[in-house]
């Protein structure tokens, strides 16, 4: 897909953004004299525009490997490079952790900086899901929270890979919402433009990696919580398929929608997660090498190379994109289409995509939530945020007849996508009908129109990989690659065919 160059005009906007923003030059060093850091540069830094540096994930494994003292400063250093205020609205606890140096060095991600949602347990920590409900120690002040005793599974997968855990990131409460908004630990702004979104609920996973602090992060996804924010940050997240074993450690939402994710801010560091991640890939404690993987992925790529990949892209009904969010999908389209080794097809969405599956969502949503708030809805009611209450108060509410005919929609919609990706590879949607919203524009018009684009995947427990659209030197919207489970090879040879 053709790549956005922002014009001088809009490189000077991107520099006032970050001074509002209270991000410092990187022409000096983070202790503010104005002098160059000691050492030689990261190798392989990614330079993003107005000079904020996104080091990739092979940039933070040489570094660690190559010079740990210049991997300690910048683990230290980054963060500081905003205002401290703003930074905690995303970054709700920061460690500075050095890890031991015990990582095969192989291991795909050794030396690499994680932070995590703060609804993963990690062994020794509190998860308090950016709640008040949970943290103030028990009694009516709240549900006494103790500290996880072993990591959840995507956590447990990330530092048997040699992942470094640095802190936890915030979110909409108990990940319900998809605009980063938290009356507890503040909003989570957009990273480059205060005034607008960062998506969520999995916000500060994803400002952390579009700000450059971290090149990876873990998240969550229900509703679009994974894949919402990195559209509107301009970064790639995945959400994985659904499966019920990868929700170990992880505090619910709903049980039967829930999958786990992460995020990463460019496409090779996209491929070596999927890689990692796919279905049958790896699993927890078995060691391997980002070398064997990339090989393993040339050797495939050169036996589906005279494969065509096909590819259904379809707008669920009832939805309104915006005209810039259309054009620039319509351009995605058409890079698609010229790609050599692609067969495009647009497809008419059915109606159950439409305002049935959205309807469904929410009701399956909610009154999971309900079952896992139970005990605590009346009780803790003004802990809560009182939207969020809300929310989780209706699924109390509806009639049997309503929720058997919400998983009859479930059905119906899951087999229809099951038969799209049993006659296409890859189903392409757009992820937002806005881009990169400001608050005033983050209604509930857009909370709507985001969920019926996302809710079908949802429903049918795909997985999803978000591949940015950027619109300007700040917006973006997004477009998701949807595949079943197993399915990564898939997305791995399309974005090598685009030639990514």
């Amino acid at each position: 897909m053709r790549r956005y160059y922002p014009s001088d005009e809009e490189r000077e906007r991107l520099h006032r953004a970050e001074r509002m923003l209270g991000i410092h030059s990187p022409s000096g060093d983070s202790r503010g004299n104005g002098s160059e850091p000691s050492g030689p540069s990261p190798p392989d830094s990614i330079p993003w525009e107005s000079g904020i540096t996104r080091m990739s994930i092979a940039a933070w494994r040489e570094l660690w490997r190559d010079d740990p003292e210049r991997w300690m400063r910048e683990i230290r250093d980054r963060p500081r490079r905003f205002d401290s205020e703003r930074r905690q609205r995303a970054v709700v606890i920061w460690w500075n952790h050095i890890p031991r140096d015990a990582s095969d060095d192989r291991a795909p991600l050794r030396g690499v900086p994680l932070l995590v949602k703060d609804l993963f347990d990690v062994t020794g920590e509190e998860t308090r899901c950016g709640s008040a409900v949970r943290g103030a120690g028990g009694t009516d002040g709240g549900v006494a929270v103790v500290a996880a005793d072993r990591d959840a599974w995507l956590v447990g997968l990330m530092r048997a890979s040699g992942a470094s855990f640095q802190g936890r990131t915030a979110m909409n409460e108990f990940a319900y919402g998809l605009d980063g908004r938290n009356r507890i630990t503040g909003d989570c702004p957009h990273p480059l433009d205060s005034s607008r979104i960062s998506g969520g609920s999995s916000s500060g996973s994803a400002w952390a990696v579009a700000a450059g602090v971290v090149p990876l992060a873990l998240g969550s996804d229900t509703g679009g919580s994974i894949r919402v924010p990195a559209a509107l940050c301009g970064i790639y997240g995945y959400r994985l398929p659904w499966d019920p074993k990868r929700l170990a450690g992880t505090f619910p939402l709903s049980l039967r929608m829930d999958t786990v994710g992460w995020f990463v801010s460019g496409v090779e560091d996209a491929r070596l997660m999927l890689d990692l991640t796919g279905t049958g890939s790896r699993s927890a404690g078995a060691a391997t090498t980002a070398g064997a993987a990339t090989t393993a992925r040339a050797a495939n790529t050169s036996a589906a190379a005279t494969t065509e990949i096909r590819i259904a892209a379809i707008v669920p009904p009832d939805v309104s994109l915006d005209p810039d969010v259309r054009d620039r999908w319509n351009l995605a389209l058409a890079d698609l289409g010229d790609t050599e080794g692609v067969a495009l097809e647009v497809v008419d969405g059915p109606a159950i995509l439409g305002t049935d599956a959205w309807k469904a969502y929410n009701v399956i949503g909610s009154s999971d939530a309900a079952s896992v708030h139970k005990e605590w809805l009346d009780r803790y009611q003004s802990l809560y945020d009182p939207v969020v209450w809300s929310l989780i108060d209706r699924g109390r509410r509806w009639s049997s007849e309503r929720i058997g005919a919400a998983e009859t929609t479930r059905d119906e919609v899951s087999r229809y996508m099951q038969r799209i990706l049993e006659t296409y590879d890859v189903l392409v949607m757009p992820v937002t009908p806005t881009a990169s919203p400001t608050y005033k524009e983050a209604d509930g018009t857009f909370r709507e129109a985001v969920l019926r684009l996302n809710a079908p995947v949802s429903l049918a427990g795909l997985g999803a990989l978000t591949v940015p659209l950027s619109h300007s030197a700040i917006r973006s919207s997004g477009m998701q690659m949807v595949v079943p489970a197993g399915g990564e090879g898939r997305l791995t040879e399309l974005l090598i065919r685009l030639g990514w």
